[in-house]
């Protein structure tokens, strides 16, 4: 039996830029950090009748690939030449379609494990680069390189991506008593609503198209944003870090139509009112979840309020390893 867990992200800036719709012409730069929540995947070789079990969200129990439903999981094992006989449980410690990169996370899990069932040497990159493969080019999801990466490598990370593609990760060095003051102003409020990020990103990809000169401008901007929260995040100047979220908030609401809505736009609005800084929604937006930056002092205020309209906040702490095979001896 193999057990493998990859943690899930969230994203403190430039993101979009890791779009290949953009990277190819501009470059891409993301700051990134893998949180304690994660997908498990759990399964072993079945020899004893060669059947395909997966279990996810569904059920599916089949005799070839062709037959398997979840593209993900057809395309990865037939990738990686598995015909038949094996076994293959997953599960999500946060809900599907919320932002924090569960589907890259998947991926970069199911392929580690595979290289593991195969007894393949593990190389980190090559998991991360084959996932944005599997899910960029065979799926033509779109969809972008950071979730995989962060997922695979953890920590809190630098992503660079040249105009070819090529992929640089480095690792943001930050005090730890500043580690632990970003994670105590970090407030993760799930909205109650789950979206397609599919949708969205094909969305954003449109206007881009139709309004290239203004939404140029606009990611142009988002991409400078997430160089400052570098150096925000090496100062742990949360006030600033705050008021950068709300401006990228703002900017990112008038690249697509699909980002928000109503209901969002309220929440955000009131939890300011609230005690919050500032913050966005993590991911292709659309729902899932808030990431607010609220001042130690605020903190139960905003609490509060959250608790009062039933919004239910997620504790989490930095994963510092990425996906990892867990056994008895850890």
């Amino acid at each position: 039996m193999i057990y493998v867990k990859s943690p899930l992200r969230i994203s403190m800036g430039g993101g979009g830029t890791d779009l290949p719709w953009w990277y190819s012409k501009y470059n891409g730069y993301v700051i990134s950090f893998a949180i304690d929540k994660y997908v498990h995947l759990i399964g072993s070789k079945r020899v004893f009748d060669k059947k395909i079990w997966l279990s996810y969200s569904k059920t599916e129990i089949c005799e070839k690939i062709d037959e398997i439903k979840n593209e993900i999981f057809k395309e990865t094992l037939r990738y990686k030449k598995i015909k038949n006989g094996i076994e293959i449980h997953t599960i999500s410690d946060v809900p599907g379609n919320s932002g924090l990169g569960s589907s890259g996370a998947f991926t970069s899990a199911l392929i580690y494990f595979l290289d593991l069932l195969k007894k393949n040497k593990i190389y980190k990159k090559d998991i991360a680069s084959t996932a944005c493969k599997i899910e960029m080019n065979y799926l033509k999801k779109n969809s972008g390189i950071q979730d995989q990466y962060i997922s695979v490598f953890g920590g809190l990370k630098e992503i660079f991506v040249s105009k070819t593609g090529k992929v640089r990760v480095k690792s943001l060095k930050i005090k730890k008593k500043n580690i632990k003051k970003l994670e105590e102003s970090l407030m993760l409020v799930y909205t109650n609503q789950t979206r397609q990020s599919e949708q969205i990103l094909s969305s954003l990809k449109k206007e881009f198209k139709m309004n290239s000169e203004i939404k140029t401008q606009l990611m142009k901007k988002i991409h400078n944003i997430g160089l400052k929260s570098k150096k925000f995040l090496q100062e742990a100047n949360i006030e600033k870090l705050g008021a950068l979220f709300d401006e990228h908030w703002k900017i990112k609401k008038s690249l697509s139509p699909l980002m928000t809505n109503p209901k969002i736009d309220n929440i955000y609005k009131l939890a300011k009112k609230n005690g919050a800084e500032g913050g966005k929604l993590i991911g292709a937006g659309g729902g899932g979840y808030l990431l607010f930056f609220v001042k130690k002092k605020n903190r139960s205020k905003l609490l509060n309020f959250l608790k009062s309209k039933k919004f239910e906040k997620l504790d989490f702490k930095f994963d510092n390893i990425g996906t990892r095979q867990i056994t008895d001896k850890k």
